[in-house]
């Protein structure tokens, strides 16, 4: 009976280990900062799930904190503006964060942050000049005043 119950738990404490492990690579991978250009084009491109958990302008960059399902794969982001400007004062330009999970089929949430240089986004790139920035995944405009 004694050897019993040994032979169960042993199998349940490594479990209980592998978990943790996997747990503190998500906690170093988190911790990742992704460097990107936005760029002006085509806003209808397909992107795989992506939530963004927080967003703010510093200067020139957006910085934002994303998370996303995967674990396997390597993923990649881009911000893409809109060639249209609303007129509007100050002028609305339609962003949108396309993420490509490369067909990650692993179901671990990962977060990631992100800071996107969007100065191509500007309307005029002239100091103070402003534009409202918008887009289906953010929760709200965000106002973008350009800086040298």
């Amino acid at each position: 009976m004694k050897y019993f119950a040994i032979i169960i738990a042993l199998p349940l404490f490594l479990a209980c280990k592998a978990t943790k492990e996997t747990t503190e690579i998500n906690k170093t991978n988190s911790k990742d900062m992704i460097e990107i250009n936005a760029f002006l084009g085509d806003i209808s491109a397909n992107s795989d799930p992506v939530e963004i958990i927080e967003a703010k302008i510093e200067d020139n960059y957006l910085l934002l904190k994303v998370g996303y399902g995967g674990g396997c794969e390597e993923h990649s982001f881009e911000l893409i503006g809109s060639l249209d400007i609303a007129k509007s004062m100050p002028p609305i330009r339609t962003i949108k964060l396309i993420h490509n999970a490369n067909n990650d089929k692993c179901k671990a949430y990962l977060y990631k942050e992100l800071k996107i240089n969007i100065s191509e986004l500007s309307d005029r790139k002239i100091v103070g000049s402003t534009i409202l920035l918008k887009g289906e995944q953010f929760k709200e405009k965000l106002s973008y005043t350009y800086t040298d």
